[in-house]
């Protein structure tokens, strides 16, 4: 396993934003209503849909959710129109409604009935169906809508369901009736929305599954001969005044996490009936391991809680009446409280207990969003830090008491603290005299229902009973206080507010490989993050100088963990140790499902082998041709395109120009056979782009195929935005050339057109974007171009093109382009374009027309094109008709295909991980970069680190680009060192 040796979490967040990698932006400004708040309280876990597909409901993407539907696949496609944060109804996940019996085993956390009732024979029948899938305390989200003043058709007259004989209402007091115990209403909300611009109201009725008798009745007949009682290590003492719903919630919560403890509940005299009538229902199943006791009369809290703790002969654990356990609880206390021979209490984390209280210290929280409480518990069960801090007094909903501390410290103050409230404060306070302390159990969680708020008397008996501690402990508010203002326990909930951002553990999950220079492929990389950010759960790996950013995506939140590695990489490396050792450390910790493989430049080609030993699919999608040759885009040294003449010696000028005097391209190409032989698929954007790849590696057969690039939806063409002929007569003919352009790009080629004398008087030119010889905005008369700079998004390049009459836009590439997005955007602003030989630029115009294609080994060649298309303005005409006919494919299209990828592999191939590999919690939370608790240094080693870098860049920016382009990005990027100073 890697292990951290250097910097600490501070200096990872004096990192600047471009250090730390990709940028992604999911915030979602969804407007909330009353029903997304009752989704978020109420709907958790794992659960079913039934009806109409909702997406008013904004259902969080950490729901484990499935859609039983009663209208059919077509139907649900337009009733679910992919609202922001809510889950899509996918075909695979649609089921008929006739299916609802095989969910009728009492497994699930929730089930949402939409608009059902009404339409169903038998409603009764129906929604007894909808609870019997549900497991006790279970949540049945009813709605329906209020039609009470809709007119009805004769054919509704005729066939009228019992459902509009009696409202929903009406059905579920009549289910009531025949069994109590089934359910309760916890709320009857009218909702209003608006509905085709019209105002509509619905009905939503919150309803908890019951059943708790029964199913603690079960637990019981089935608990014998589970637990031998000679192995009982502890009693759990259980106090009982009133509350019976906490209490069988409760009950059945510790009846239902079994283990090696024997449950003792003791009545204290409830004057709720039920409370009675529980006990006697449960005296028969007395046991060595399930004890009953009554009070002949109230005693109140502390003396009952002493009844208890004097049956009791070993450890105890009081657990208030109004907290659900969670599994292996008292597993984990007692490892917690033996780990140390000085701790006398210990006490889990909650939801409801002041400094044991989270996410948020010492606040009354509910449990977070999508989680239910048994995921919530495995979730800090999962991230913990295990550091098992020490607290000044223990919290008495859920202790641990040693039965040693016990015996020294004696029992509750019956008489100071007899009616309860700071008794266990007491009791902590002569433990701490007697030599021992107080710790957290920060693995464990507990529910705790707790008091929303105190009546006045119970509010001036805390008071009294805080100025008897006060006396008799000078030291405990001081020390309390202290304790809560510095918050020691700042990193743990720090640990946990950070990892349950993106914390999910059914999703599977899919970590991209892709180089930090920017550019296409990692927007192409972002559109791919939006739209599977639902359905997966993503990681981005990206290598920046000596640090390896791994940013995590879910939930639409995005995390960020940075390891820094001893030495930056050299570029050319195949193996590095240390990275392997980390990037090995992060597939085993994060147990990554699927690999796909966008660019290896600033990587080694460690993650291949990595991914065979561990059985992981490996999909490599190709955007240019830095498999062939480093310099991606196969320009030889003298600006020439290379492709096929394999000529070792060129190849070895070629690098040495580039300042690298070891390089072999045999030797790199012989890795990337081997790579490409591990690789489980290869994507490619053209059909070209795998034809110039299979020359050099013919082993890529029969594991290739071609995904075209989609797009955003503003750069689909629509015909009555987009541009239109215009009348050609006297007037230049204006040539445009979209993007950056360099000599990769054919930059010799544009200036040589733009100043022909041919071409001069026929013709103006203009660059949308920059040069890498001008970058300024200008008009250069002597050179007949007008430079107008950088453009911000599509939205200004189309308004520019537009407003200044373009009539052919221009790629003369010098070099194999592998799909081309400008292309895409000069077809959606409507302009026919005139394209080089080459490539994708080829392949695409000879598919769909909408321009021309030249060979442009000469420049001869395209300036007679351009006076052809310039003496044929019906040839002209024709092509931009084309342009309007050109259907640009979607994102959706495109996110479909690869979906289809992604499911195959990650159904027939299962992983295997290594546990000695994995990080530890503490190891992540060191290693995580967040912009919210980002606190910057005066001074930061990363600008020295970053400055240091300069000379590698300088000289990759000169092979990319030439020279004068160079010096232009060296001025800039001093001038904006200066402006951060």
């Amino acid at each position: 396993m890697y292990k951290r040796q250097s910097s600490d979490r501070e200096k990872i967040q004096d990192l600047r934003p471009d250090q730390t990698g990709i940028n992604i932006d999911l915030y979602n400004n969804m407007k909330k209503s009353r029903l997304h708040e009752l989704t978020a309280k109420y709907v958790r876990g794992k659960g079913i849909q039934v009806g109409p597909v909702y997406h008013e409901l904004g259902i969080t993407s950490n729901i484990d959710i499935t859609y039983l539907n009663h209208t059919g696949q077509e139907q649900i496609s337009q009733e679910q129109p992919e609202p922001e944060n809510s889950v899509p109804a996918k075909p695979d996940k649609v089921i008929d409604i006739g299916c609802l019996d095989k969910y009728e085993n009492e497994e699930l956390n929730f089930c949402i009935v939409n608009k059902v009732t009404e339409k169903v024979k038998d409603p009764l029948e129906f929604l007894n169906c909808a609870l019997r899938t549900l497991k006790p305390g279970g949540i049945l989200f009813l709605i329906d809508s209020n039609n009470a003043d809709s007119p009805e058709t004769s054919d509704e007259k005729e066939e009228k369901t019992l459902s509009k004989e009696y409202p929903t209402e009406a059905i579920l007091k009549q289910l009531n009736l025949q069994e109590p115990d089934l359910f309760t209403v916890l709320e009857d909300v009218e909702y209003n929305f608006e509905h085709e611009k019209k105002e509509a109201q619905e009905h939503v009725f919150i309803v908890e599954k019951g059943h708790f008798e029964k199913e603690i009745t079960r637990l019981l007949k089935t608990s014998d001969g589970i637990i031998n009682s000679k192995d009982i290590e502890l009693d759990v003492i259980v106090p009982v005044y009133n509350a019976y719903e906490d209490t069988l919630k409760c009950l059945y919560s510790v009846l239902k996490n079994a283990g090696n403890f024997r449950t003792v509940l003791i009545n204290d005299k409830s004057t709720d009936h039920r409370i009675k009538d529980l006990f006697t229902k449960l005296k028969p199943f007395e046991s060595e391991k399930f004890v009953l006791l009554e009070n002949p009369e109230n005693k109140g809290f502390v003396k009952t809680v002493n009844r208890g703790m004097k049956f009791s002969e070993k450890d105890v654990i009081l657990l208030n009446s109004d907290t659900i356990v969670t599994e292996g609880w008292t597993r984990k206390l007692k490892r917690c409280a033996y780990s140390d021979e000085k701790i006398g209490t210990v006490t889990p984390f909650t939801n409801n207990g002041t400094i044991c209280s989270i996410p948020n210290f010492c606040e009354n929280n509910e449990i977070p969003a999508g989680f239910t409480i048994e995921a919530f518990a495995n979730f800090i069960e999962q991230i913990s830090l295990k550091k098992y801090p020490e607290i000044p007094t223990a919290v008495g909903f859920c202790m641990y008491i040693k039965r040693e501390a016990l015996d020294k410290a004696g029992y509750f103050n019956e008489e100071a603290f007899g009616k309860g409230y700071g008794e266990e404060n007491d009791f902590c306070m002569r433990v701490i005299r007697k030599g021992y302390k107080n710790v957290l159990c920060d693995d464990t969680f507990v529910f705790h229902k707790g008091e929303a708020s105190f009546s006045a008397s119970k509010a001036e008996l805390i008071k009294k009973n805080l100025d008897t501690l006060s006396k008799m402990y000078p030291d405990y508010i001081p020390a309390v206080s202290k304790f809560i203002n510095s918050n020691p326990l700042k990193e743990i909930h720090e640990n946990i507010q950070l990892r349950i951002q993106t914390w999910d553990i059914q999703k599977k999950k899919i970590m991209y490989i892709l180089h930090s220079w920017g550019g296409g492929t990692e927007n192409h990389v972002k559109n791919l993050i939006k739209k599977f950010s639902k359905d997966y759960k993503l990681y981005v790996l990206q290598v920046i100088s000596n640090k390896i950013i791994l940013t995590e995506i879910n939930n639409n939140n995005v995390l960020k963990y940075i390891f820094s590695m001893n030495s930056q990489m050299n570029r050319f490396e195949f193996h590095n140790e240390e990275y392997e050792k980390i990037i090995s450390s992060i597939i085993d910790t994060f147990q990554i499902n699927l690999i796909h493989v966008h660019q290896l430049i600033g990587h080694t080609f460690d993650v291949f082998n990595i991914a065979k030993i561990r059985n992981i699919p490996i999909v490599f999608s190709i955007h240019d041709f830095y498999s062939v040759c480093p310099k991606i885009n196969l320009i030889d040294y003298n600006n020439k395109y290379c492709h096929g003449k394999n000529n070792s010696t060129d190849c070895r000028i070629c690098f040495m120009d580039f300042g690298i005097t070891s390089f072999s391209i045999t030797s790199w190409r012989n890795n990337f056979t081997d790579i490409f032989e591990q690789t489980t698929l290869i994507i490619a954007p053209s059909k070209s782009t795998l034809e110039i790849l299979s020359t050099y590696y013919p082993n890529i057969a029969g594991k290739s195929i071609v995904i075209e690039h989609g797009h955003e939806e503003e750069l689909l063409i629509s015909r009555d935005v987009a541009k239109k002929p215009r009348d050609m007569r006297n007037k230049p003919f204006h040539i445009a050339f979209i993007g950056g352009l360099s000599p990769g790009k054919g930059r010799k080629i544009f200036y040589d057109l733009a100043g022909s004398k041919e071409l001069r008087d026929k013709t103006r030119w203009s660059i949308f974007g920059i040069s890498d010889i001008h970058s300024d905005p200008a008009c250069y008369q002597d050179l007949n171009v007008t430079i107008f700079g950088k453009y911000r998004n599509f939205l200004e390049l189309k308004k520019m093109i537009l407003e200044n009459e373009v009539d052919l836009v221009i790629f003369p590439a010098k070099w194999a382009e592998t799909f081309s997005y400008t292309l895409s955007e000069a077809w959606s602003i409507g302009v026919p374009v005139l394209v080089s030989d080459l490539g994708a630029l080829k392949d695409r115009v000879e598919k769909n027309g909408g321009g021309w294609v030249v060979d442009i080994s000469e420049t001869k060649n395209v300036e007679n094109k351009i006076l052809e298309i310039i003496s044929k303005p019906e040839e002209y005409i024709a092509k931009t008709n084309e342009v309007q006919q050109i259907s640009l494919k979607d994102l959706d299209s495109m996110i479909f295909e690869y979906d289809t990828v992604y499911k195959t592999y990650l159904k027939s191939i299962t992983p295997i991980y290594f546990s000695q590999n994995v990080f530890t919690n503490n190891d992540l939370l060191k290693n995580i970069f967040s912009e919210n608790l980002h606190t910057p240094s005066e001074t930061s080693n990363i600008e020295a680190e970053y400055s240091a870098n300069l000379p590698r860049r300088l000289v990759q920016c000169y092979y990319d680009n030439g020279f004068i382009y160079t010096v232009n990005k060296t001025k800039a990027y001093v001038c904006e060192a200066f402006s951060r100073k």
